[in-house]
């Protein structure tokens, strides 16, 4: 774990993408990180894979993850709902650690290793996705499958989950 104010990061080096042509997406892709780190109890996502530079740690892949860092604990500590982008928030994640992973290697191959984290072709399930999983999984009604256990593998809110629930209770009272 790194304190948040330890990363650095060098854009025009380590950030793959094409920041101006996906704003919007990289926007929405930066809150939904957000609304999964409010959705699970330890509130981590993936390492953040960082780079000694001499002087800094600098981030190498998990741009979008520590922005919704950022953003959720901003939200947090202003006790809103909403996840803004964290350009638009003010600097309220001091004292705050995030999981990293160390990458060891030359400057070049910091780059390599950042591109390539980057290029994989995976399509990212959308918010819709989510709860309609959700719901598929709240209507087997097995009982491994526990509030939380739902809420984490989709990455939703556990009300969300409790919600459903209690939707699908009043539906099959209404069938019988």
């Amino acid at each position: 774990l790194l304190a948040i104010e330890e990363l650095n990061t060098i854009e025009v080096l380590f950030q793959a993408r094409d920041m101006e042509h996906d704003k919007v997406q990289s926007n929405y892709h930066s809150d939904s990180l957000a609304r999964a780190i409010a959705a699970k109890p330890d509130h981590h996502l993936d390492q953040i894979t960082v780079w000694w530079s001499g002087d800094c740690w600098v981030v190498i892949d998990g741009h979008h993850r520590l922005s919704a860092y950022k953003a959720y604990w901003n939200s947090r500590s202003k006790n809103k709902g909403g996840y803004k982008h964290m350009s638009k928030q003010p600097k309220s994640f001091k004292n705050q650690e995030v999981p990293v992973r160390v990458f060891e290697g030359s400057v070049i191959e910091a780059t390599m290793h950042s591109t390539q984290s980057n290029s994989q072709d995976k399509l990212p399930m959308s918010k819709q996705s989510k709860m309609t999983r959700a719901w598929h999984l709240v209507t087997l009604e097995h009982k491994g499958l526990t509030l939380k256990s739902i809420a984490a593998t989709c990455s939703i809110g556990q009300r969300s989950v409790s919600n459903m629930r209690e939707c699908w209770k009043k539906l099959k009272g209404t069938c019988s």
